[in-house]
This record gives C-alpha cells, sequence and structure tokens, in this order.
C-alpha cells in the first residue's frame, strides 16, 4: 500500500490533539520534551509547566553548585592530609632526636654523678654554711673523714 498526501486529506485535525511546538513559551524549550498532546494548553498550564521548569534549572544549578563545593572541600582535605603527613613526618624525626638527647643526657648525668660519688670519697664533702654573711666573710667549712685517708 502507497501512502500519500491524500489519504491523510480526510483525517481531520483535531485541536486538541494537534499541539505545535510554536504554542509552548519562549523560556521554555526543556518542556517541549513532554508535550501535552490531547490537553489544551492554556494560561494556567503555561504558568505550571513555566514553574516546574524553572524549579528544574534552579535544581540542576543547585546540584552543580553542590558538585561543585563538594569538588573544592576534597581538594582541601587532600591539601591538609597532605600537609599532616609532612608535619608528622618532621614531630616523628625531631621526637627521635630528643629522644637521643635524652638518652646521653642520662648518661652523662649518670656519669656525673658515679665521678661527685668518687670525689667524696676521695677529698671528703665539702659544707657550705646556711647563713649568708658567713659566706660573705670566706669562712667555709671542710669536714674530712679521717678514715679514707
Amino acid at each position: 500500500m502507497k501512502i500519500t498526501d491524500e489519504s491523510f486529506s480526510s483525517v481531520p485535525i483535531n485541536s486538541e490533539i494537534y499541539n505545535p511546538i510554536n504554542n509552548y513559551p519562549p523560556n521554555t524549550a526543556a518542556l517541549n520534551t513532554y508535550p501535552n498532546y490531547g490537553e489544551p494548553q492554556d494560561h494556567q498550564q503555561r504558568t505550571v509547566n513555566e514553574r516546574r521548569y524553572n524549579r528544574m534549572v534552579s535544581n540542576r544549578e543547585s546540584a552543580r553548585r553542590s558538585r561543585q563545593r563538594k569538588k573544592m572541600q576534597l581538594e582541601d582535605l587532600r591539601l591538609q592530609v597532605t600537609y599532616l603527613q609532612t608535619a608528622n613526618s618532621q614531630l616523628t624525626e625531631k621526637l627521635v632526636e630528643l629522644l637521643e638527647w635524652n638518652r646521653k643526657l642520662l648518661q652523662e648525668n649518670a656519669r656525673l654523678k658515679e665521678e661527685a660519688s668518687s670525689w667524696k670519697n676521695v677529698t671528703g664533702f665539702l659544707t657550705l654554711p646556711r647563713d649568708p654573711e658567713e659566706l660573705s666573710k670566706n669562712k667555709v667549712h671542710v669536714k674530712v673523714d679521717s678514715s679514707s685517708i
């Protein structure tokens, strides 16, 4: 069967079914994806469609901003991780240095205590007066242990 323009000439065009795209408001191009064939497009319906379209555009823009904000937050967190890893590494190195220094100081302290102990045994111990006036008179009391001589 061959279809010609004449075969369609007998089909009446119903204004409720036929709805050309030009009937939509100029800023509702996205709504043309879902035309309401079979429903009359009156002013109230166009207003509802415009609001729906504006809400859709607003939601898309909000989602875009949200994705951008999330991307920036993720980049900030990556920078913080790098910074904190570097700081942690530096602090760990400093801790190792301080622990080594502490160990050396403890060894030196033990050596000095042993040296002071040996000096006490050899020379006795020196007693200083508690009164500051006696110190100014250069009076120093020395107690000598006779058993070590």
